[in-house]
């Protein structure tokens, strides 16, 4: 699985994240089906307390957006999103996310 990102954030904030698939896909090729997230802890055993959210999927675009918010201090959470395109690729991906209080 590829590792897109990691990122940064400290468990009191909500941001806003965007993958753009336009250099990946080929002529004529869009989005068509995004799934729900898989969200594992990496360093805990404590229950998922990150909550990710994709609300910027249209079908027939060549992005997602998503917006990640609370999780625990000091676990690592890995992300993982799967999307099928209009010419029937399968593309799975993965985000980490690092959370930290400053």
């Amino acid at each position: 699985m590829t590792v897109l990102n990691t990122y940064h954030k400290q468990p009191n904030e909500t941001k806003r994240y965007r993958i753009d698939y336009s250099l990946w896909l080929g002529t004529d090729e869009l989005l068509e089906t995004s799934s729900v997230p898989v969200i594992t802890a990496l360093n805990s055993t404590d229950a998922i307390s990150l909550v990710i959210t994709v609300d910027g999927f249209t079908k027939g675009d060549t992005a997602i957006e998503y917006v990640a918010s609370a999780g625990t201090n000091n676990v690592h959470y890995n992300v993982e999103f799967t999307i099928t395109t209009s010419k029937s690729q399968t593309v799975s991906y993965s985000t980490i996310f690092r959370l930290r209080d400053l």
